[in-house]
């Protein structure tokens, strides 16, 4: 797998690329994830994307973002302080699944 991560802080912004496996990536679906073999080329390790974000979340550290627990078990990281956009508003035509920043902005106009 191959993710893309951004970690905005008060302190430093990180935008870059990881990937999560040493198994090579079969398709990229670079029309959805914007990523391509280029980026992952050029990005860094699982390790070093891990050390980054964990040296900036503490015990006490609000996260905010959407649909973050998938973005923190790639990461292998457990945090108890987060707010999920992807479970705030919630859009009738999905029922009790979470959506899109896409789909939340369409169905929000």
């Amino acid at each position: 797998m191959a993710d893309r991560y951004c970690v905005l802080s008060f302190f430093f912004p990180t935008n870059s690329y990881a990937s999560t496996t040493s198994e090579p990536v079969k398709d990229y679906r670079t029309h959805v994830s914007g990523i391509t073999l280029e980026l992952l080329e050029n990005g860094v390790s699982f390790q070093e994307a891990q050390d980054a974000v964990c040296q900036i979340i503490y015990s006490d550290t609000i996260v905010v973002g959407h649909s973050l627990n998938n973005d923190l078990n790639v990461l292998k990281i457990q945090h108890w302080h987060i707010i999920d956009t992807s479970m705030l508003y919630m859009v009738p035509s999905l029922g009790h699944r979470t959506f899109s920043l896409k789909v939340g902005k369409e169905e929000k106009g």
